[in-house]
């Protein structure tokens, strides 16, 4: 989970106060030996619940937390979304109106998302943080396998 952004989830994590200096450090080393990324380390050491991570990422990135992403999704809301964009961006509609649309992102820290959805689309983009595994299947539920 978020492989990519071992340095950002350092830095929540410390700021969150979520775990210390120390315990951090610690939790580096045991993620290069294993290759798992920073975050996953956090969590399947049990010294930080998945869902206090993910509240303290949105936190920091200014976003809506999801605890429980919807079991289903209306067609009328995902089909507002192309399949290969919503794959390309790791992404699934939530809630549309005629000015904006609010995406589960399965990489919150992807600011691409907003910029080149904003673009295509021609609304305004709005990222919501849930569990990253719940967005693919929520991908798949709504627009197949690949």
């Amino acid at each position: 989970m978020f492989e990519d952004h071992n340095n950002a989830i350092y830095d929540i994590l410390l700021t969150a106060k979520l775990l210390d200096k120390q315990q951090l450090d610690e939790l580096n080393e045991t993620r290069n030996s294993t290759g798992k990324s920073l975050a996953d380390a956090a969590v399947d050491s049990g010294l930080v619940e998945k869902s206090q991570l993910l509240e303290a990422i949105a936190k920091d990135l200014k976003y809506e937390y999801e605890p429980i992403p919807p079991a289903d999704i209306r067609e009328d809301i995902y089909r507002q979304l192309r399949p290969n964009l919503a794959r390309t961006y790791g992404v699934v509609p939530i809630r549309v109106d005629d000015t904006s649309i609010t995406l589960l992102a399965k990489d919150p820290f992807n600011s691409a998302v907003i910029d080149d959805l904003t673009f295509t689309l021609n609304k305004d983009v709005n990222l919501v943080v849930t569990d990253p595994a719940a967005v693919d299947t929520l991908i798949v539920q709504c627009y197949g396998e690949e």
